[in-house]
């Protein structure tokens, strides 16, 4: 069982990944901001961090960038998108199987 750390800006996507995360067994913190995220991540513990590519809607790639920095310091980290180009593995939303995300853990 992995703890994980899931942020995401859409309740809808919020409740699709923490969903398909809990049925596989893992313990899943589902945040809706990306302040809220930095903070649950500060206090540590996790062993993935999945995060929307788009969290903030005026600085639309900060997600993106946040998750690049964590990978970047050896956190493992996924990228939930419809777009994002990035060195992050990144799971499509238009394309979102549950099946592929958990690959990645």
């Amino acid at each position: 069982m992995a703890r994980i750390l899931h942020v995401d800006d859409d309740s809808s996507w919020r409740g699709i990944v923490k969903r398909a995360l809990e049925e596989a067994g893992h313990q899943v913190v589902s945040l809706s901001t990306l302040p809220q995220a930095q903070q649950a991540y500060q206090a540590g513990g996790f062993d993935l961090v999945v995060c929307d590519g788009t969290l903030d809607k005026k600085a639309s790639e900060a997600g993106v960038r946040w998750a690049e920095a964590l990978h970047a310091q050896g956190q493992k980290t996924v990228v939930l998108s419809g777009w994002a180009k990035t060195e992050v593995p990144c799971v499509l939303k238009g394309l979102f199987d549950p099946e592929q995300l958990l690959a990645l853990l």
